[in-house]
């Protein structure tokens, strides 16, 4: 999804659909459509950071046009400071504190993810986690310095995040803790055996994307993390295991309607579809990474 699309419905209500061509900013649904969040990548590769809140459901170029572009009233660039009626985005500023290394200097930040306008999270490098209330930006405590790259969550209190050499990181609406695949899951080939020597001592693969259901936003049923060189692995009954993906690309997104129906893409066009029993190859009919994507339940 992007900024400055046309409405289109979901299960959770009106969200915004893309549109051919780059854009500014890459949007992420939280739990309610019409709370979109995105990060500023324009922004992001200065090595500065903004976040934008999507305040009614729409942004203010297509607002009441039959089509995406039937309306240009202003241009892709300029949609977070036009004013449309209160439906634009709104650029929400992290203080340079909660997003400083220890020389000051600001760190990038990756991905974002809300459950309400009220419980927003944003990852990045240095295993920074910030979290916005609704009114004040605080940087949370992780056990890591690793890059995160991605974050997804079921509620406020069941938050997962995930990073490079194979980190992943939960929160439980109180702290963040350690919930990385141990070192034989990694180890691993897709045939599900060990080579010979340590597992211990296997390459922890970097993880790219992360996501989970549950019950009630405080259980996780199943979570999903997916990364370098085709690897694959849920989260099931507390534990990890890897799944078989058949495939040696990298995988940078995983979205699913429920455990049964995860989908996950990759570079070269890669996107495959299935669960914790088994995954099947998609046919894309593209030859160019895939680095994100979203669906709606059906009804």
């Amino acid at each position: 999804m992007k900024q400055g699309q046309r409405e289109a419905e979901d299960a959770g209500g009106p969200v915004l659909g893309d549109r051919p061509g780059p854009s500014p900013a890459v949007a992420r649904q939280g739990l309610a459509a019409r709370r979109v969040w995105g990060l500023g990548a324009l922004l992001l590769g200065a090595g500065l950071a903004a976040t934008w809140l999507l305040a009614a459901g729409v942004g203010c170029e297509d607002q009441g046009a039959a089509g995406p572009d039937a309306r240009t009233s202003a241009p892709d660039l300029g949609l977070g400071n036009c004013d449309a009626g209160g439906q634009l985005w709104r650029p929400l500023a992290l203080p340079p504190a909660v997003i400083a290394d220890d020389r000051g200097d600001a760190l990038n930040l990756f991905d974002v993810w809300g459950a309400s306008g009220e419980a927003v999270w944003v990852v990045g490098a240095g295993g920074t986690v910030a979290f916005f209330d609704g009114s004040t930006w605080v940087r949370q405590e992780t056990p890591t310095r690793e890059q995160l790259t991605a974050v997804w969550g079921t509620g406020p209190k069941d938050v997962w995040a995930s990073g490079l050499r194979g980190t992943v990181l939960h929160f439980d609406g109180q702290q963040w803790t350690d919930r990385s695949p141990p070192g034989a899951v990694f180890a691993e080939n897709d045939a599900g055996v060990l080579p010979p020597g340590d597992a211990g001592v296997a390459r922890r693969k970097n993880l790219w994307g992360v996501w989970a259901t549950g019950r009630d936003g405080v259980v996780t049923d199943t979570a999903v993390a997916v990364g370098d060189d085709g690897f694959v692995a849920f989260w099931e009954a507390g534990r990890w295991r890897r799944v078989a993906s058949g495939v040696p690309e990298d995988l940078f997104a995983v979205w699913g309607a429920g455990p049964s129906q995860v989908f996950i893409v990759g570079s070269f066009g890669t996107a495959l579809f299935g669960s914790s029993a088994g995954l099947t190859k998609e046919q894309t009919g593209v030859a160019r990474a895939l680095r994100g994507g979203v669906g709606a339940r059906r009804r």
